[in-house]
């Protein structure tokens, strides 16, 4: 008989970057371009200088990337797998931006 103790491995994802997995280095670089665009936009509006709005995004995605990818990576330690993600879909289902989880505070009883 052959030892399926690797079994479980083949449907997690594989962490790629400093403890994170591709999904979240894809979301840390998404949240970086738009805040480095936010603030070259708001420098370029105060300076009068345009030119500011090109580097913003690229330095926004490094920052987010290496310093939010390591401490994402320091919060997931001593979690299972895909508990982040589990925290946020449910975070999100209780502000209302999505449905993907039934949450409701209350009792539950049963009507005949």
């Amino acid at each position: 008989m052959a030892n399926n103790d690797t079994a479980h491995l083949l449907d997690s994802k594989p962490i790629l970057f400093l403890g994170c997995s591709a999904e979240e280095i894809m979301g840390l670089g998404l949240l970086g371009i738009v805040a480095g665009l936010v603030v070259g936009i708001v420098l370029a509006i105060m300076t009068g200088i345009w030119l500011l709005i090109i580097p913003f995004p690229i330095i926004g995605l490094a920052v987010f990337i290496f310093k939010g990818g390591k401490k994402l990576g320091k919060a997931k330690e001593g979690f299972p797998d895909g508990y982040i993600g589990r925290v946020i879909d449910i975070w999100m289902c209780e502000k209302k931006l999505s449905n993907k989880f039934v949450t409701r505070h209350g009792y539950w009883r049963i009507r005949r």
